[in-house]
């Protein structure tokens, strides 16, 4: 009888069975799991391996436009600073997440569940912010002050 603990992804799965949440292998070692939120739902990664517990949900594709990919591009990075624990990374230069790395060995149950509802109620705050930057709302509304401000004059 192995007295060693489950490879990384078996114990992955026992962890978030354990946590109540229902996963499905993605591959990579990873699993996925979804979260209803007010704006849309939030589909979350996690892999483990022996030193990383890592999780992530995608936020948005960044854009190609070069004043708004700068312009979200600097309020993620804002956020990382303000923000404690999650960050925005950019995935295949193409794709905003937001993500949680955390060592392995604290990671039980309980903890797993604090981490998942941890990040999705970040990207459920942070995503408002992040969508009118993504659809150019932010920009149209510094025009629109703009123009009241010289219709004012």
């Amino acid at each position: 009888m192995s007295t060693s603990k489950p490879n990384p992804p078996d114990r992955l799965a026992v962890l978030l069975g354990e946590t109540g949440y229902v996963s499905w292998d993605v591959g990579n070692g990873c699993r996925g799991f979804a979260f209803p939120g007010r704006a849309r739902e939030w589909f979350l990664v996690a892999r483990l391996t022996p030193e990383w517990c890592y999780l992530w949900t995608y936020v948005c594709d960044v854009p190609t436009e070069a004043g708004l990919r700068a312009r979200l591009l600097s309020h993620a990075m804002e956020e990382n600073g303000i923000v404690t624990g999650v960050k925005f990374s950019v995935n295949n230069e193409t794709r905003l997440v937001l993500e949680i790395e955390y060592r392995t060995e604290h990671v039980d149950a309980p903890l797993m569940g604090q981490l998942t509802r941890y990040l999705q109620a970040t990207a459920e705050r942070m995503y408002p912010k992040v969508f009118r930057i993504v659809s150019g709302d932010d920009a149209l509304a510094a025009l629109e002050t703009t123009l009241a401000q010289q219709d004012a004059m």
